[in-house]
């Protein structure tokens, strides 16, 4: 191209010039230029000649679709050419590389200077033009050729390749291994029809991200591929990204895939699969691709078809070998286990399911019980070990003797157990009844994950299986209940000898949980000794997988299978104990029952002398069912173990008390010297220094002190000290609290003991003057003295040899510190009962004037005031005008307020003296009530409304009158002070009805009376503190209320002198509920009462 090109603007003396093939597509294929000034020029050309967008040029499609020349004389002037004109061409000429058939290219030369072309250029171009349309289709027709060629020849490897073997992922694997080499596919999937599940599921991949490919959300296919296999047709998606039929399309975003062509899969004219086919540019698929392709696929179809009848050839023959070896073990062993373990796995392998299930009808004929499982299963999902008959899908096999099989029990509805499929993901169910002759003795199910049907042959040989194995089992269980009794009376024999062999408890103990196992084929055992609380606590265990960790070392009562058994005092066991609605398991114990599948579990009491001392438990496979004679002889063995285990404790505790005594002796020695210090005399020194004398004496320490915390200078401050080398053993007079060990003792309240300081980290990381070492000194030890609030000193001892204290020795040093701590503190308490006294002397002897002040000083003058004031209103002194005897009013008003806010201090003040004494007095409720109605008849000076509301037949009651009447005062004037407008509502109801007793009276549990109002209200922040002493919500001195704040402090322990309680409600600016609950005796209602008011009844000022 370019040579042409050099050639052509040589001859008719051009500046510059470019020829360019294009593709059937229309996109660029080849290009050459020259004369361009700027090389950025050369890439601005259009590279498309189809379509439209800013790619596509105006003049080119023209020249190819016309097939002839386009002059342009004044290319400034022109449409297009754009190009050209940032080159400051001039005049140009447009020439097409063509043949007769089509248009294959342009070439395009221009001139910077103006110029006129002339009819023998433009021929010799057009000619040029032509000549190159002739060698460019040969070019192609070759090209075409070639790749027929290679084409023909992939085929043939393909061929090759797939027919060389039967094994199918062999054969799928070398089909897209030479379709990534020979063809020019990025990217290629297999799908195939599973008859099972109905599903069109993805098999194999090249060039993809095949756990991807292979997720759950493309198992079913998707839409491209499932319109391929319906419609029996090839596929063509120009651009997967915006075809509509795509499911995910991120998937191919993130692959970046665009076309796409989908060839059916077929044999004996069905489709079985679809070979799918991607590329990642926009790709025309043409007619001779799709023959191509749908050929390929013909050959893989035949190939695929071949290597699956292989394969269920050789899945049959597995069966039939599986069969005949299952069918041999079932005829030849006696072993109950091994025969049903042999029918589950045999049952997973040649069906392909996920679980299999053996149910045997229990020795009542009541119920099916599970016996083992084989498979993937989720245990804690397991919620039904035993099934009764008829309940459910199992219960109804049993029942109706007919085998049941589920495509999905997500949609049958007779399958209770919802929360098993949600758990393990099951879907499909088959399920037969075992029968030996006219009785069914059990149920073996069978489920898989995957919705699947099974087939007829599948069936029959569920069934065959289902023949066989009823008959091997039944003579399994025959042959195991007679070894099993025969193994029972040998071994038992031989533990209870070896019982009584030891008088160690741990010992005894080991022995019966470790004979145990032998003797009854279990997997597991535990004992344990039953304790005061009524708790177990562990003695011993045995076990595959066991310890006396996975069932905690002390049992709480109630919890467990053994716990049942020591309550009822007989033996209990069950098939499952997870599933065991009664039973209380421990979270260790649930823990090792699902990590073991241990879940069937027998407990049995241990008695001696007639009495439980402890209990027996063990643990085996899920749906172990124990006879009577299995359960008889367990509990004969846990009586002998009892009074084994009982003879051992005998011989241990007399060795333990004998011990004990030596140790109570020594220990109430010291604690005797230092009680008894510390009793006879209130000399905190002479106390502190007997007990460390004492200390020394007992425990041979070097040196010994004590430290009192002060709280005024916050430090420890020594208070007392021995040591048998004071020069050695000095100790540091002070210590800051929280520094040094002493002072993080003191602080923390945590003793610090120091075996060997020399090769002890951290004594050299808590130690502040490291005094200890210097001296060299070994052992330390520091207690911190426990008040019954706050830590008050520290105990410290020292040694000059390494030390390791014993349990019994650290706690005597406890206790030793907590006498300490009594001493410090009753020393401490009788200097402030002193202090106090006098405190108290002095404040008694203050109220005392403080009550004879107010009471003459304050309510005499204020009588007085009141008295001439009357007077003067009432005109006994001389006439006085309106004005006059409204002010006189308010004089009158204000000081009877004055005079009720001494009297309530006065009141407070009896009250905080403890001088205030209930007197309770029958009277009407109703008369009551009446009374303090009357005294509210009035004007209020607002608008306010005052409603009542009670019944008309209130009973008599038994309370103080007088302060029930104070409390309810007091509320109400409170609710009328603080509502501007709106109404108080006073309302009495008697709770909890009346009881009939001698003499007609009646008993009434509680009254309520209550209190509600629509005034200001109070803000919920307010409400703790309403009845508080001399407490007010608004405090300041601009309030618009008065008062003190002590109406309903009164309120409040008024009614808790009268037994009762006060509660409040508010909401601000909505008004205020008080409630006050009084118990009190009740009698017969009395209707003396005449025109008492009815409920609602209202004041109106």
């Amino acid at each position: 191209l370019e040579r042409v090109l050099d050639q052509t603007l040589s001859v008719i003396s051009l500046d510059v010039g470019n020829v360019r093939l294009f593709d059937r597509s229309g996109n660029i294929l080849l290009g050459a230029y020259r004369g361009y000034r700027d090389p950025e020029n050369m890439h601005r050309h259009h590279v498309r000649v189809h379509g439209s967008g800013s790619e596509v040029g105006v003049l080119i499609p023209q020249v190819l679709a016309s097939k002839k020349s386009l002059v342009v004389e004044d290319v400034p002037a022109s449409e297009g050419l754009r190009t050209l004109k940032r080159e400051e061409v001039q005049s140009a000429i447009i020439v097409p590389i063509s043949t007769p058939e089509e248009g294959l290219g342009v070439i395009e030369v221009g001139s910077r200077a103006p110029r006129k072309f002339q009819p023998d250029e433009v021929r010799l171009l057009e000619a040029i033009g032509n000549q190159m349309g002739i060698a460019v289709q040969r070019a192609w027709l070759f090209e075409e050729s070639q790749r027929n060629l290679k084409q023909i020849q992939a085929l043939h490897d393909i061929e090759t390749a797939i027919t060389s073997t039967l094994d199918l992922p062999t054969v799928l694997n070398a089909l897209l291994e030479k379709i990534d080499v020979s063809l020019p596919y990025p990217a290629a999937t297999i799908r195939l029809f599973n008859r099972q599940n109905g599903l069109l599921e993805p098999i194999a991949c090249r060039n993809l991200d095949e756990e991807e490919w292979k997720t759950e959300k493309w198992k079913g296919g998707h839409g491209l591929a499932n319109v391929v296999f319906e419609t029996k047709v090839p596929m063509i998606v120009s651009d997967c990204q915006t075809d509509a039929r795509v499911r995910d399309l991120e998937f191919y975003r993130k692959h970046r895939l665009r076309s796409y062509l989908g060839v059916p899969l077929m044999a004996k004219g069905e489709v079985f699969g679809v070979l799918s086919f991607y590329t990642k540019e926009k790709h025309e698929f043409t007619k001779e691709e799709i023959e191509f392709l749908s050929a390929l696929a013909g050959e893989a179809a035949i190939a695929i078809e071949n290597a699956r009848l292989f394969h269920e050839a050789r899945s049959r023959s597995h069966k039939l070998q599986v069969l005949s070896h299952v069918t041999g073990l079932m005829t030849s062993s006696l072993d109950y286990r091994a025969v049903i373990d042999a029918i589950e796995k045999a049952l997973v392998a040649l069906l392909q399911v996920d679980l299999v299930r053996v149910w045997v009808v229990d020795k009542g004929d009541e119920e099916l019980i599970l016996a083992t499982s084989q498979g993937q299963e989720d245990l804690e999902a397991t919620a039904y070990t035993q099934i009764a008959r008829g309940k459910g899908v199992i219960g109804a096999i049993w029942e109706t003797r007919e085998p049941v099989f589920i495509r999905d029990l997500r949609e049958e509805p007779r399958w209770l157990n919802r929360r098993f499929l949600e758990r393990t993901g099951h879907r499909s169910f088959a399920s037969l009844p075992l029968i030996v002759g006219e009785q069914v003795v059990g149920v073996v199910s069978l489920f898989s994950r995957e919705i699947r049907t099974f087939t007829a042959e599948e069936r029959e040989l569920m069934r065959l299986f289902a023949d066989q194995a009823v008959i091997a089992v039944r003579n399994s269980q025959l042959y195991e209940e007679t070894e099993r009794r025969r193994r029972e009376a040998e071994e038992l024999a031989r533990v209870a000898q070896s019982l009584t062999e030891s008088l160690d408890v741990t010992a005894v103990g080991e022995r019966i949980v470790t004979g145990v196992l032998g003797l009854f084929g279990v997997k597991a055992s535990m004992l344990r000794l039953l304790q005061a609380d009524g708790s177990l606590s562990t003695l011993a265990s045995s076990g595959e997988g066991f310890s006396i960790s996975s069932g905690g070392d002390v049992l709480p009562g109630g919890t467990g299978l053994v716990s049942v058994a020591v309550a009822e005092g007989k033996p209990i066991w069950s098939a499952d104990v997870l599933n065991e609605p009664g039973i209380r398991l421990t979270d260790q114990m649930r823990d090792y029952q699902l990590r073991s599948g241990n879940r069937s579990m027998i407990a049995v009491p241990l008695r001696a002398h007639e009495k439980i001392v402890g209990s027996l438990g063990l643990s085996d496979q899920t749906g172990r069912i124990y006879s009577d004679s299995e359960v008889a002889v367990l509990q004969t063995f846990a009586n002998q173990a009892a009074l084994a285990l009982e003879n051992a404790r005998l011989y241990e505790e007399t060795r333990t008390r004998e011990t004990q005594l030596q140790e109570t002796n020594r220990m109430l020695s010291v604690l005797h010297s230092v009680a008894a210090a510390a009793s006879q005399s209130l000399d905190l020194d002479r106390v502190l220094q007997a007990a460390i004398e004492k200390i020394i004496d007992i425990f041979r320490f070097d040196a010994t002190g004590i430290y009192i915390y002060d709280e005024q200078t916050n430090e420890l401050l020594l208070r007392a000290s021995l040591a048998s080398d004071r020069e050695r053993f000095t100790q540091p007079r002070s210590f800051a609290r929280g520094q040094g060990i002493v002072g993080k003792v003191v602080e923390s309240g945590k003793p610090s003991i120091f075996e060997d300081i020399e090769t002890d980290p951290l004594y050299q990381q808590l130690s502040r003057t490291k005094s200890a070492k210097q001296l060299g000194h070994r052992f330390f030890t520091v207690f911190p003295v426990k008040g019954k609030l706050k830590n008050v000193g520290a105990l410290t001892c020292m040694g000059g040899a390494p030390r390791k204290l014993d349990s019994n020795e650290i706690q005597l040093l406890e206790a030793v510190a907590d006498q300490i701590a009594v001493a410090i503190e009753n020393s401490q308490l009788y200097g402030e009962m002193v202090k106090l006294a006098a405190d108290l002397s002095r404040s008694n002897k203050v109220k005392d004037e403080f009550l004879s002040v107010m009471s003459h000083e304050l309510r005499t003058p204020l009588n007085v005031v009141m008295g001439y004031t009357g007077m003067i209103k009432d005109r006994m002194l001389g006439e006085i005008n309106p004005e006059q005897e409204k002010a006189l009013e308010k004089v009158i008003s204000r000081a009877r307020d004055q005079l009720t806010m001494i009297s309530s201090i006065l009141q407070a003040t009896q009250l905080e003296a403890e001088g205030v004494k209930v007197e309770s007095q029958e009277f009407s409720l109703g008369d009551f009530l009446g009374d303090l109605r009357s005294s509210y008849e009035g004007s209020f000076g607002k608008e306010l409304t005052l409603i009542w509301d009670y019944p008309s037949d209130l009973p008599v009651i038994k309370t103080d009158s007088e302060k029930l009447k104070h409390i309810l005062q007091n509320l109400i004037n409170n609710a009328i002070k603080f509502t501007p407008q709106g109404h108080v509502a006073v309302s009495v109801t008697c709770l909890n009805g009346a009881v009939k007793g001698e003499n007609g009276k009646q008993l009434t549990e509680e009254v309520k009376f209550k209190v509600a109002d629509t005034g200001i209200g109070i803000a919920e922040e307010h409400l703790r503190i309403v009845f508080e002493r001399f407490r007010q919500v608004d405090s300041s001195e601009t309030r618009a209320y008065g008062g003190v704040g002590i109406g309903l402090y009164i309120v409040k322990r008024f009614t808790e002198l009268l037994g009762g309680k006060v509660e409040v409600e508010s909401e601000l600016g909505k008004g205020s509920t008080f409630t006050v609950t009084i118990p009190c005796e009740s009698y017969q209602s009395v209707v003396g009462q005449q025109g008492l008011m009815t409920q609602g009844r209202e004041l109106i000022a």
